[in-house]
């Protein structure tokens, strides 16, 4: 006797291809997602490297509103800052000079202390504080009158740039008020 079955069933030829084009269709799929994944990674690292660039130009801008004092350095022209030291009670009636630098593609914050007001050679000077402020970047400064340009690079291109008007004294200059103020008190 002859037993036949009237279901229908998939033939292994139709289930190798049905597995065939799920696997292919898997694939699309993971490398879209991949692409997607990098994608936002590589944006996400952009906006916080922009976000750190941005407080550290806000950082010094900060730190040059509170300044009393400027003036350039003689080996690569950097800006200076002074401002009265007030730490503790050892630092008062002492100066403590700040100055920005480049070192090994990073941007450092350096302090020195100071009894009196006057030009400090940075480079040969052995600082009081040494802080890292960001890493893989540098910091141009370009001083115009009382208009100082301060850009963050990389290696390419300008990153973030910002003006900054200097409301403070040039050390030079103070000291030329203060001898005009002595003769003009002394006659």
């Amino acid at each position: 006797m002859k037993f036949t079955s009237k279901t229908k069933a998939y033939s292994l030829i139709e289930l190798i291809l049905a597995l065939a084009l799920s696997s292919i269709l898997i694939l699309c799929l993971s490398s879209i997602f991949n692409i997607g994944q990098l994608s936002l990674s590589k944006s996400f690292l952009e906006r916080k490297s922009g976000e750190e660039n941005s407080f550290v130009l806000d950082y010094i801008k900060d730190e040059i509103s509170k300044a009393k004092y400027y003036y350039k350095t003689d080996a690569d022209s950097s800006i200076v800052i002074v401002k009265d030291a007030v730490n503790n009670i050892s630092t008062k009636g002492k100066y403590e000079h700040i100055c920005y630098i480049n070192y090994n593609k990073n941007i450092y914050r350096i302090t020195f202390q100071a009894s009196t007001l006057h030009k400090i050679n940075v480079n040969n000077s052995s600082c009081d504080g040494k802080n890292k402020l960001a890493e893989g970047v540098s910091l141009k400064s370009n001083l115009d009158g009382n208009l100082l340009t301060l850009e963050i690079r990389d290696e390419k291109k300008t990153l973030i740039k910002k003006e900054i008007a200097l409301r403070c004294i040039e050390v030079q200059e103070w000291r030329r008020k203060v001898l005009y103020t002595y003769l003009l008190l002394s006659l």
